[in-house]
């Protein structure tokens, strides 16, 4: 079994606590520097917080915290009468050693991030598109919160990705992804009285020539800062931010969005042809792409290896992927498994048969 370096959130933890956002004091490998200082009996219940901290089971977190809290204070008590001891004793000697002081450096470490944490989970960011001005989309960020009082998150430098997959008739895709900055989000002032809007700009979205559909999804990354609650600080770490998604079809198709099952009703008739095909995929409702892929489960169960070749783009573009190019063995092993996964016994739209 490799070895464990003792408490690997010790420098971390430390930094956050002495400058609230400092992500670069993680070393590189994800590892801290052991936990010098600490005496061995507080180091398995540390390692215990640990696990819990980044399994994000908080309420045990904290359980434990407050137990190895207690612990320390037990032991800085007996300290202190140990050292009052041997000041009034005029024998001299060397006076006791302390060594709860940096256990109870990295308990506030610790408790900080929990602070922080909490504070965050009560946070709702999230991506927003705004109807489309011409060939381009204009992006706001929404922000909820729930904290009893107005936070301020300090966000690290922001980085909005954008992706791209455009689908042509003949079901090949182009695909394109960028980052940039985004300079607006230094300080992101949540108030529990009501949601508010911070606009990030306008950003393209135009329909490739030769294309039949066009997905765009932006993803914002912020990195670790702080959060400030009434003078306050707490680490900010692992901030979520919903994406946001737009799906563009050619202007020639007809708008009326197409049914799951008159999608399934022309894969059953199994003489797949990739315009009708992905003409009926992508005027579906995207709220309804994961219905489609549940109607679609029986026929992948049953559907020949040319079949399922000649779906794979449909499934693509209602699964959302992004990945390598699946062949037909591991669309119907994907197809099966997320059923099981999702714990459902997908029903056919329609009596598909036997092939």
């Amino acid at each position: 079994m490799p070895h464990r370096t003792p408490v690997r959130w010790l420098a971390f933890a430390l930094a956050l606590g002495s400058c609230g956002c400092a992500a670069s004091a993680k070393p590189s490998g994800g590892r801290a520097a052991p936990a010098e200082g600490v005496p061995p009996r507080y180091v398995e219940g540390l390692r215990a917080l640990e696990d819990a901290v980044e399994t994000r089971d908080d309420l045990t977190a904290r359980r434990i915290l407050a137990h190895l809290r207690a612990r320390v204070q037990l032991d800085r008590a007996a300290e202190e009468a140990a050292l009052a001891e041997h000041r009034s004793d005029r024998g001299g000697g060397p006076p006791p050693r302390r060594t709860t002081a940096r256990a109870e450096e990295v308990l506030a470490a610790f408790e900080r991030i929990l602070d922080g944490r909490e504070r965050v989970d009560s946070v709702e960011l999230a991506l927003r598109r705004l109807p489309a001005k011409g060939e381009a989309s204009q992006l706001v960020l929404e922000v909820r919160g729930e904290w009893p009082s107005p936070l301020v998150l300090r966000p690290g430098p922001a980085l909005l990705a954008t992706h791209q997959v455009a689908l042509t008739p003949e079901g090949r895709e182009l695909v394109s992804m960028w980052t940039q900055g985004v300079g607006r989000l230094h300080e992101i002032r949540v108030d529990p009285e009501g949601p508010a809007e911070i606009p990030l700009g306008t950003f393209p979205e135009r329909l490739p020539r030769d294309s039949i559909a066009l997905r765009t999804v932006w993803q914002l990354d912020l990195r670790a800062g702080e959060v400030r609650d009434a003078g306050a600080s707490f680490p900010a770490m692992n901030v979520p931010v919903e994406a946001a998604e737009s799906i563009l079809v050619a202007p020639f198709f007809p708008a009326a969005p197409v049914e799951p099952e008159e999608l399934v009703r022309y894969v059953s008739e199994r003489r797949l042809r990739p315009a009708p095909l992905l003409e009926r995929t992508v005027r579906i409702d995207p709220e309804r792409w994961e219905e489609t892929l549940d109607a679609l489960t029986p026929f992948a169960r049953s559907a020949t290896r040319e079949e399922l070749d000649q779906l794979a783009p449909a499934l693509r573009w209602l699964s959302r992927a992004t990945g390598p190019v699946l062949g037909p063995a591991d669309w119907r092993t994907w197809m099966l498994e997320r059923a099981r996964q999702r714990g459902e016994k997908p029903v056919p739209v329609l009596d598909l048969g036997a092939h």
